[in-house]
């Protein structure tokens, strides 16, 4: 997020790109014959370390993989630019973890600069049903040297 001035313009543009994001993977997907859609839109929650910022995420069906789009719009005071970011999939709620995650998707860490945040894009190896039924949250983290810190978090169902 820019500082000063623009701060409400950054939320409204983040906003907007991330509506842009689900509309545009939504009419892509469709359902998969049982009525159930084949993209799940998820509120990224901030945590305590970045207060304030803004997240959405995308999951849409690709066969026996899922692909994975984020925006956010911010991140916490400190971490260095070129930004690099984390994303996993643990077990359980944002609540609670388990220890160690159940898919590591840092092949790449770079994000995108787009206008008012960044963005991400990734690819899971799970089908998307069986993401919402196995009780899973997708995090997205700082690197090591920017002290790992869980920065956003969804639960997916």
């Amino acid at each position: 997020m820019r500082e000063g001035k623009g701060k409400y313009l950054d939320k409204w543009q983040a906003n907007a790109l991330a509506a842009g994001l689900v509309l545009l993977l939504t009419g892509c997907a469709g359902n998969d014959g049982n009525g159930v859609s084949n993209v799940l839109q998820l509120t990224l929650q901030p945590t305590r370390d970045n207060a304030g910022s803004m997240g959405q995420a995308a999951l849409a069906a690709r066969g026996e993989q899922t692909d994975l789009s984020v925006f956010i719009s911010g991140v916490p005071m400190g971490v260095s630019r070129p930004l690099n970011l984390l994303t996993y999939i643990y077990a359980g709620s944002c609540s609670a973890l388990s220890g160690k995650p159940v898919y590591a998707l840092n092949q790449t860490a770079q994000t995108l600069r787009v206008d008012g945040g960044w963005r991400l894009s990734k690819s899971i190896p799970a089908t998307l049903q069986d993401l919402r039924a196995g009780g899973y949250s997708l995090v997205l983290s700082t690197t090591p040297a920017d002290r790992a810190v869980n920065i956003f978090c969804a639960e997916i169902k």
